[in-house]
């Protein structure tokens, strides 16, 4: 996750007595604190994308673990870590970017490492290695446009030949969720990503919770109803929302976005 970025003139649409949004840092640290909290949710936003591309889905989540990172500009800011159960093992990285950051894929390839090397011991030969290689995905929502050259919000990114194409190493895979190219198209409520999105960016933009959003939608409460990973990410956000220590954590969140923008438009100047 990383913090909003928030010029002066957006300060004037944020409303304090509004509801913490979902996708803030301090409220998707809270909903994806543990695998009891956040398990089903991660499972189900995960399979959800894969679904979309087509490619195979994750097992069951054994472990979900708000990782604090520094952005090097004083900023503290969160990605999720996620250990999924299968034969070979998986590894999941869940980023939040909604201010513009064009360097995404070589954060996600850092990130890949720093997991890739943890699954290696010393002295063990290469070979050994490579077999115990886990598949590492990584998932970013972004609320800005990284690709403007493709129209498709789902845009993903893989290690591969380029004559012909051929994916090289099938076990990498960087899957990057472009919100504003999402919030163009109507959502086609038959496929489980577009109901995710949908009321992710509906809860986002109208400052409402997630439990509004959906309980709105005959098809978005349907989908609530038919599937328990997004119904224990709606309900949890409902709870996070109106407590009142994360109110407070995301108020505090709020008030470094906008002295930060004020410290960028003083160096803009």
């Amino acid at each position: 996750m990383s913090n909003q970025e928030i010029t002066l003139a957006d300060t004037e649409k944020l409303d304090k007595n509004s509801i913490s949004p979902p996708l803030a840092d301090p409220i998707l640290k809270l909903i994806f604190e543990s695998v009891h909290t956040g398990g089903l949710a991660v499972e189900s936003l995960l399979n959800s994308t894969l679904l979309n591309s087509g490619d195979p889905p994750i097992a069951e989540v054994v472990s979900v673990t708000p990782q604090k990172i520094a952005s090097g500009e004083g900023e503290r800011t969160y990605r999720i870590d996620v250990e999924a159960l299968t034969e070979d093992g998986e590894t999941i990285l869940i980023e939040v970017q909604l201010s513009s950051f064009t360097g995404m894929n070589e954060r996600a390839l850092l990130y890949t490492q720093k997991h890739l090397d943890a699954k290696s011991k010393t002295g063990e030969t290469l070979p050994n290695v490579i077999k115990k290689i886990p598949r590492v995905i990584v998932l970013t929502l972004l609320d800005f446009v990284l690709r403007e050259s493709e129209e498709d919000f789902h845009q993903i990114v893989e290690v591969a030949y380029r004559t012909p194409h051929q994916v090289a190493v099938p076990r990498i895979a960087i899957h990057h969720l472009q919100l504003p190219k999402f919030r163009e198209i109507d959502p086609d409520y038959s496929k489980p990503l577009h109901c995710w999105l949908s009321a992710l960016c509906s809860a986002q933009d109208q400052k409402k919770s997630m439990k509004e959003v959906v309980m709105r939608n005959p098809e978005l409460k349907a989908y609530y109803d038919a599937d328990p990973g997004f119904l224990q990410f709606v309900e949890r956000h409902e709870l996070v929302a109106g407590d009142p220590k994360a109110r407070k954590d995301y108020e505090q969140w709020l008030n470094e976005q906008l002295l930060w923008a004020r410290e960028r438009a003083l160096l803009k100047a």
